[in-house]
């Protein structure tokens, strides 16, 4: 149970906040994601607890809903506009775009989201540090890394990168 001063969650909680599963949540705090601690109890094993403020971070976000601006300084729903006017008339066509729009990815400018792991490579041309240098910080333990990737690749976390 969470204790709203205390600040931390269950497993089972913090995976029904998320909306994911509790091997999830477990998969998340082994890679750094979520910070978690172990609260020891008599007679049982320690229990395992996530940090709120990182939980509550990664809850699911509803969908916004769109918007227009119907005449200056007056938004209205999409629906409302779509739904009026004849063929072919503004609603309409505002309707068909904003449908193409939902099943993109991306919309018009937008830059997909930096990945969270990159593989040495990469993490070369990041920071433009030398491959030679940053395979000898992983060595002595300076910089944290995981096997993974396309063929096995050496992975750092990008948030490392920025501490270097």
């Amino acid at each position: 149970m969470r204790s709203e001063s205390d600040g931390w969650y269950s497993k089972s909680e913090a995976a029904s906040v998320m909306g994911v599963s509790v091997a999830t949540v477990e998969r998340m705090a082994q890679r750094g994601e979520l910070q978690r601690r172990y609260v020891p109890r008599v007679g049982k094993r320690p229990e395992v607890q996530y940090s709120a403020a990182d939980v509550d971070a990664r809850q699911p976000r509803a969908a916004a809903a769109h918007v227009v601006q119907d005449a200056p300084g007056a938004m209205v729903p999409a629906a409302a506009v779509a739904g009026g006017g004849g063929p072919g008339s503004v609603g309409e066509l505002l309707a068909a775009v904003l449908a193409v729009m939902e099943t993109r990815s991306l919309g018009a400018g937008m830059l997909p989201p930096a990945p969270l792991w990159v593989d040495l490579e990469e993490a070369s041309r990041i920071t433009g540090l030398s491959l030679r240098w940053l395979r000898e910080a992983v060595q002595v333990g300076q910089l944290r890394a995981e096997r993974g990737g396309r063929g096995g690749r050496v992975m750092v976390r990008r948030r490392d990168l920025e501490t270097l």
